[in-house]
């Protein structure tokens, strides 16, 4: 038996307004789910036995990591929201030449732990069995030399015409890809990722917002790999 209390109470007896003897799921954030029963509650506790204990079914097994260059404002919000809704295994902000957005290290660190916030609140939104983390802000450099680090990494361009979305070949890969801020990468950044190995790709013959790319890759990835 285990009691909750907070956020989780409020949202369960006052949002759900579960009664008792009614079930309930919850994830450990480790991939497991447990079902569980309520059998008593206060003002301030809910008190719930386990039931049952199983492997999230949600997960896809393909590991995704956005590389997120700053956008204006709170454009982020959303973009960390729908990812985690899609599937994203992991966010990392970046700092590159043309992002409008340098936060000093003091409202960096609140912009951060805003933003998991809300992947924690998208992750239980949408069942999964895993709260995807976004990582503190690094410069452009660093997340080139991260990215080569994985099975299949590319960034996107809108001025690359011809090579496409590249496909990891196993279900079970690690894939990165980065994409730039509003206007765009500068060509010295694009020339760095292909001279570190990391190729450009386009989208497509229309040009995305920032905060919609990434969101609009992941379910391909998941497609084309049977994990979606």
């Amino acid at each position: 038996m285990f009691s909750v209390n907070g956020e989780k109470y409020n949202h369960i007896i006052r949002s759900l307004r579960l009664g008792v003897g009614e079930n309930v799921v919850f994830c450990d954030g480790k991939f497991y789910d447990y079902e569980c029963k309520l059998i008593a509650y206060d003002d301030r506790h809910a008190s719930f036995e386990i039931v049952q204990k199983y492997l999230n079914r949600t997960e896809p097994e393909l590991r995704i990591t956005v590389y997120q260059c700053l956008a204006k404002g709170d454009k982020l919000d959303d973009m960390v929201k729908r990812c985690v809704q899609f599937g994203v295994h992991k966010i990392v902000p970046v700092l590159s030449k043309r992002c409008v957005s340098r936060p000093d290290s003091k409202s960096a660190a609140k912009k951060t732990e805003r933003l998991n916030k809300i992947a924690r609140s998208s992750a239980m939104q949408s069942m999964r069995g895993y709260i995807p983390r976004v990582s503190d802000i690094i410069d452009y450099e660093q997340a080139i030399a991260q990215m080569k680090r994985y099975q299949t990494s590319f960034v996107c361009y809108e001025n690359e015409n011809y090579k496409s979305i590249i496909i990891p070949g196993h279900k079970k890969d690690e894939v990165a890809f980065l994409i730039g801020p509003e206007g765009g990468l500068d060509e010295s950044e694009v020339e760095y990722a292909k001279k570190n190995g990391i190729p450009c790709v386009t989208l497509g013959k229309r040009i995305l917002r920032t905060e919609d790319a990434a969101s609009f890759i992941i379910p391909i990835l998941l497609y084309n790999t049977e994990n979606l």
